[in-house]
Parts: structure tokens; C-alpha cells; sequence
């Protein structure tokens, strides 16, 4: 499917769509929770949301549609026995569920489809092998054989967050609990401080430590019988940063003191030069100056693609550093990022984990590859509003994984796209 995008300026009022990492952790800790729950959300689930949602009902539990706003998770009343579970292309089901699935010792069959199945697990799988549990296979599709026990597990903290999370989610399945020792610095660690809040809200603390996470023997998961999904910071960053290239953009639904990492697009915007303003739960961005800058993306890999677009306006390099975990991403993000720059008549360069994009104050258009990633086929869009003549972007139902409603909710801000 492709977009044909002509160009259009984008503005006006948006509500944010629900968290993406918010709603997979609430959905596994209800499924597991010792009453029903209530979560409020946008029922159009992602593809990434879908996954989880049919794995855990494959699992057993129940997930019934309340109104439009809302459905009720009621957890399994029996764990189903040899169930598959297809994660289609989302990281986080696949490895969120691994270790909870792991401790259920139910012999689940996990498969997945894209580039899920040459997405790295093997670490987690290293892991899980040292306390009981056993694999058919080291690569998707994979039966996990045995029940998973507590105590302490060593892993890395620089390949994926999301290893952690999993570990995470799953002690408070095992009666003895355990320890989760980092062997290396965490990055992306704002999406383990959104699990830790999470599990908070269902009785479960976690224990900081000096070198990792505890959670306590005996801990269990208790339903707060009702509980909201946050609005999506990284969703939201595609509208904020048009707002700062094309015209005023007002988004609502966001929570100023969220422990979303990708919250830190308000400070990239302001070291653009963007005018940006706060006010209860709502962020509205317009244009002003477009200045390089230099930004970390340690913690924030997912904002580099629009990022990169917003930069490629400016007149002059800016510099990303710490992007190499974006190349194990749904795609090679930073090949992806570099031929949509390149795509339009802008360019950029990569070395060594530094990001350099040479703006020149303008955008050409022209046929973008979005190499089946939602992050690309969206910045792409955000490009086009600023293009001097028609952008074409492929694969773009690729927003069916993050964003189902991005392009009908483009058009609603002005833009002229075709998808077809």
C-alpha cells in the first residue's frame, strides 16, 4: 500500500492517541491480576496491542469491550494448555511474554511474522534456560518447555530494555520472587520505570537496586478494578514536530510528568528553536527558528526519524549520537532514516553509532521507501507537509502497528493524502 502525499500544511487540535508501552504492561499485568480490570483506552488497537491482547486470550483470559473507551480484562481461569501465541511483529509482546509465559510451564508455541523472528532474544533465552525452562528452537517460531523458577538473573542492559521488563512482569508469577543484576548500564531505562509504575498500580513494588531490580517473594498482582492508558508521547511526537516546520499544532492527553523517555521531544523542539508551550495535559508547538542542535538518543531511539526530518529543514549539521541499537529495529532504522532524507534532497551521514544530518533548509519530495516501519512511513508524512512538490511513501499500513488512524487523522489536520 502506498501514500501519495501532496503538500499541505498541518495544524490545529489533536487529542493523543493511548501509550503503546503503557497498554502492553497493563494488559499482562491484568491478564495475571486476581480480579477483573477495567482499562480505559481507545479500543482501535494497534497491531502491536492487537498481538498482545490474542496472546493472552489465547492464554486463557478474557478481554470483553465495555464502550467505546473502555474493556474489561478478566483473568484466566484456567492456563491453557500447548496454546500458540503469534506476536506478528511486535518486540514488546514477544519479549514481554516469553518469561511470563516461561513461568506458567503450559508448553506455549511462540511464532511472529516481518522481521520479529531476526529481532536478538537469545540473551533472554540464556537467562530463562538457567532457571528451569527450555527451548525447541534459539529463533522464532519456538516451543518454551518447563516452568520457570525465581532467584537471580544476570542480563545486559544495553541490547533491549524491553529483557528487563520481562523478567519484570514475570517474578511476581514465581513464589520465591528474584533479582535482576544489570551486567552493563541500562539504556532506554524510561521504559522500565513505565513497568515498574505499572506494576505499582497492580501491588507489585520493585526494589531499586545499586546494580539492577528486586521484586520480593511472594508478591502478587491485585487488580485496581479501573485504571487509564497515558497518552502516547511517541505517537505524539510526529504532531508536535510539524508543528514546529509547518504550522501550530495543539495536542491534548498528554501527562507533563509521564515517565515516557520520548517526553524529551519538547526539549529537542526548544533546542530547535520551535516555539513550544505547556499547560495541564496539553502541548502546542509552532514554528520559529529551525537551528541545528546536537541530541543523546540513548534513551530515546524511537524519536530519531522524525527527528532527523525536523533537522534536515535547518540550515546547518545537526548531530545524533548513540543511534546504533536502531539498526536491530523493526527495519535498519538508520539506513531507513538516511534514504528518506535522501529521498527528498536532503542528506546525512552515519559512523559509529553518530547520526549527522546535513540540513539545507528545504525538502524536495519524491518516492520514499518506509521499508514496512511505522516510525518511517509517519516521518515521511511529516516530511511531505514541508516538500516542494508530491511525496510518494511505501508501505504505508505500516501505521497499522503503532497508529492505526494516522493518515485519517492527517488529513483531519489538513494534510492531502492518498492511501493507496
Amino acid at each position: 500500500m502506498n501514500a501519495l502525499i501532496n503538500p499541505s500544511k498541518i495544524g490545529g487540535k489533536i487529542c493523543s492517541i493511548p501509550s503503546k508501552s503503557y497498554a502492553h504492561r497493563i494488559l499482562i499485568c491484568s491478564a495475571f491480576s486476581n480480579a477483573p480490570t477495567d482499562i480505559v483506552m481507545d479500543i482501535n488497537f494497534s497491531k502491536d496491542i492487537e498481538a498482545t491482547a490474542k496472546c493472552l486470550e489465547n492464554l486463557g483470559c478474557k478481554i470483553c469491550k465495555k464502550d467505546d473507551n473502555c474493556i474489561t480484562v478478566f483473568p484466566a481461569k484456567q492456563i491453557s494448555v500447548a496454546p500458540v501465541l503469534d506476536c506478528f511483529e511486535s518486540g514488546s509482546t514477544l519479549r514481554f511474554l516469553l518469561p511470563v509465559v516461561a513461568t506458567l510451564g503450559n508448553n506455549s508455541t511462540f511464532k511472529g511474522s516481518g522481521k520479529l523472528p531476526d529481532r536478538p532474544i537469545s540473551m533472554l533465552l540464556n537467562q530463562l534456560e538457567n532457571h528451569a525452562v527450555s527451548f525447541s528452537s534459539s529463533s522464532l517460531p519456538l516451543t518454551v518447555k518447563g516452568k520457570m523458577n525465581g532467584g537471580v538473573f544476570s542480563i545486559s542492559g544495553d541490547v533491549s530494555s524491553q529483557f528487563v521488563t520481562g523478567l519484570l512482569l514475570a517474578l511476581p508469577l514465581t513464589k520465591e520472587g528474584g533479582e535482576i543484576k544489570l551486567t552493563s548500564p541500562l539504556e532506554s531505562k524510561s521504559y522500565v520505570d513505565i513497568t515498574i509504575e505499572v506494576m505499582k498500580s497492580f501491588g507489585v513494588d520493585v526494589e531499586i537496586t545499586p546494580s539492577g531490580y528486586i521484586v520480593p517473594p511472594n508478591s502478587k498482582y491485585i487488580s485496581p478494578q479501573k485504571i487509564a492508558v497515558q497518552g502516547d508521547w511517541s505517537n505524539s511526537a510526529f504532531w508536535l514536530c510539524s508543528g514546529a516546520i509547518s504550522d501550530e499544532i495543539v495536542c491534548t492527553g498528554l501527562d507533563l510528568k509521564s515517565s515516557q523517555g520520548d517526553k524529551a521531544i519538547l526539549e529537542i523542539l526548544k533546542l530547535y528553536g520551535a516555539k513550544v508551550e505547556t499547560h495541564n495535559n496539553t502541548v502546542k508547538v509552532s514554528p520559529n527558528n529551525q537551528n541545528p542542535f546536537n541530541f543523546d538518543a540513548q534513551n530515546v531511539p524511537d524519536l530519531v526519524p522524525v527527528v532527523s526530518v525536523i533537522a534536515s529543514i535547518a540550515n546547518g549539521v545537526t548531530t545524533i549520537t548513540n543511534t546504533q541499537r536502531l539498526r536491530i529495529k523493526e527495519c535498519d532504522r538508520i539506513e531507513a532514516t538516511i534514504n528518506l532524507l535522501q529521498s527528498l534532497g536532503s542528506n546525512a551521514s552515519y559512523r559509529d553509532g553518530v547520526l549527522k544530518i546535513f540540513g539545507n533548509g528545504k525538502l524536495d519530495g519524491g518516492k520514499v521507501c518506509g521499508y514496512n516501519d511505522h516510525r518511517i512511513v509517519m516521518s515521511a508524512a511529516v516530511a511531505s507537509t514541508v516538500c516542494s512538490s508530491s511525496v510518494t511513501i511505501s508501505d504505508a499500513n505500516a501505521v497499522l502497528k503503532s497508529y492505526p488512524n494516522f493518515f485519517e487523522d492527517f488529513k483531519k489536520l489538513g494534510g492531502n493524502a492518498n492511501v493507496i
